[in-house]
């Protein structure tokens, strides 16, 4: 571990050909400083690995480091992590980065493990950290270039301890995710480095302004957060981050598409194909929708837990519908209307029914779809639950890492969060799913702003909006700590001062195509909508009996 003295910055502090200062990371800074190897790597000359440096720390508006303390940071990294001294959050992270590879680089090179090093600034104190925070650009961020090899990937994160605020489970701490920015053509297998944006925390508690536009800095109170940051190397395949998302996604649910219908003897869902699906013509069905990084089973497990005695099981006894049906697609790599072709070609020709839809988060957007260009479907009634119309963590930089380290704990397919997380921001916003649910996107437009299908009626649609309010924070120890954090300050800049975590209130108040039903409590009618947080609406006995009474 290498320790320094921030009082005596200047004499350790590097400047790049282009004049930019920066603090090199590796063995002590005068050694790496006399180095001609390292000097030429800093300047890009040479891309293969040097010994003694693995990245540079600088501002990412190029400005001189303005700090005082002491930095401590890995002088080479650790190559066998161990509970005992990486913690059992390291381990878990190493083995998320394992899951993110292929089995053939597993099998060759997990003898090999995984480089852990970490940059704590536990004791450091930024100067000149402004007073007022109205939007994510006015929080400095430091820059931190990080040198690799070709066939390796990294994975970082912010590491919160045991008594961190953010803690989800006492004794056991927490994540949040960093990604890098692009590298040409989102190629993996050509780079040396991957530069990082790493927002800088407050040390200092914040309070909002009194009109909710921003936060104050409250100078004299300390919130007791430190600021560690994880980096994660090791191996994995050449490749791009395309070929990685659909390798990480076969591995995770053994298909792309697949769809599924109801079986009322065994209480559950079962694969379908086009001869059970004969049956559904010209009848009565319900349709469900999962939503982003989901599954039917994971996004409605609340209506299907309880096998005979479960909410969908009981509606189904009521004999209002023929058949229930679901579809697992991909919600990330492929946009709604992608989603409805892969359906279409699981269904008989001539398929047509009348339908009523439940669904959840980007969900509503492929029943929106549905409803506006497929009138073979003829959507009668939707329960549109939290819909993604409009993320607001897309609209910003920094907003991306946020949502995935809010869907890691909201998800269990958390090494399919890794693998994304060690690929850029900008990769992601590119990807269809995603352009899907930006604000103001020409995907987003055409689905909120489209008209009913030809031949077909103005569909009614029951939103069910949702807020976590103060009513929750009794209920969740790792939702009533993040509200005292950075990260809930970084969450109100994105999506408002009303939001689930994951969409804001008023995005999921939007439902201009068809008609609202009575049972919608109009949005801003009441103190708050519905209170709920993301994952949770279907677990809720009143949201459960609105959709009945919606539905039947």
């Amino acid at each position: 571990m290498i320790k320094i003295d921030l009082s005596e910055l200047q004499s350790y502090t590097l400047r790049g050909k282009d004049g930019v200062p920066f603090l090199p990371l590796g063995k002590p800074p005068a050694s790496i400083a006399k180095s001609k190897p390292a000097l030429q790597k800093i300047k890009g000359i040479v891309k293969k690995d040097v010994t003694g440096i693995w990245g540079t720390l600088g501002m990412m508006n190029n400005t001189d480091l303005h700090v005082s303390g002491k930095l401590e940071y890995s002088e080479n990294g650790n190559l066998n992590s161990k509970v005992n001294k990486s913690g059992e959050l390291t381990l878990n992270e190493i083995d998320l980065f394992y899951q993110c590879r292929g089995d053939d680089i597993n099998k060759s090179n997990k003898k090999k493990g995984v480089i852990e090093r970490f940059i704590s600034f536990k004791n450091v104190d930024f100067k000149n950290y402004p007073e007022i925070i109205r939007s994510w650009s006015d929080i400095p961020k430091l820059r931190l270039t990080l040198y690799i090899k070709n066939d390796e990937g990294a994975l970082l994160y912010y590491q919160y301890d045991k008594n961190h605020p953010m803690n989800p489970k006492p004794g056991k701490g927490a994540v949040e995710y960093i990604q890098p920015m692009k590298t040409k053509n989102n190629d993996c297998s050509s780079r040396d480095r991957l530069t990082y944006e790493i927002p800088i925390l407050p040390k200092m508690s914040y309070e909002p302004l009194k009109n909710k536009t921003g936060f104050r800095i409250i100078n004299n109170k300390k919130n007791n957060q430190s600021m560690l940051v994880k980096i994660l190397v090791g191996k994995r395949q050449h490749s791009n981050s395309d070929t990685m998302l659909k390798r990480l996604h076969y591995h995770l649910f053994g298909h792309t598409h697949q769809l599924l219908t109801w079986n009322r003897s065994l209480h559950n869902f079962e694969p379908a194909d086009k001869s059970v699906m004969d049956t559904a013509v010209n009848k009565k069905i319900l349709f469900l929708i999962h939503g982003t990084f989901s599954s039917t089973q994971m996004a409605f497990s609340g209506l299907l837990k309880g096998g005979a005695t479960s909410w969908i099981s009981k509606l189904d006894n009521q004999n209002r519908y023929d058949k229930i049906i679901a579809f697992d697609h991909p919600t990330f790599s492929e946009a709604p209307e992608e989603n409805i072709k892969a359906l279409l070609e699981r269904l008989p020709l001539g398929f047509h029914s009348t339908t009523d839809i439940i669904s959840h988060s980007r969900g509503a957007l492929v029943g929106k779809y549905l409803s506006q260009y497929l009138p073979q479907f003829n959507v009668n009634k939707g329960v549109m639950v939290a819909g993604a119309n409009g993320v607001g963590y897309f609209t910003v930089g920094w907003g991306v890492s946020k949502f995935l380290s809010i869907m890691k704990y909201s998800t269990p397919i958390q090494n399919f969060i890794a693998g994304i997380a060690q690929h850029s921001i900008d990769w992601f916003l590119k990807q269809p799913g995603s352009q899907a649910m930006t604000p103001g996107s020409d995907i987003l437009e055409s689905i909120l702003n489209g008209n009913p299908a030809a031949g077909g009626k103005k569909a009614t649609y029951l939103p069910i909006v949702g807020d976590y309010t103060s009513d929750l924070v009794s209920q969740s120890n790792f939702f009533s700590r993040l509200g005292q954090n950075a990260l809930d300050l970084a969450i109100k800049l994105a999506l408002g001062w009303e939001h689930d975590w994951v969409v804001g209130s008023k995005q999921q108040a939007i439902y201009k195509p068809g008609k609202l039903h009575k049972l919608h409590a109009q949005y801003r009618s009441n103190p708050y909508p519905y209170p709920a947080r993301h994952s949770d609406y279907f677990k809720d006995p009143y949201i459960q009996s609105l959709m009945g009474q919606f539905l039947l």
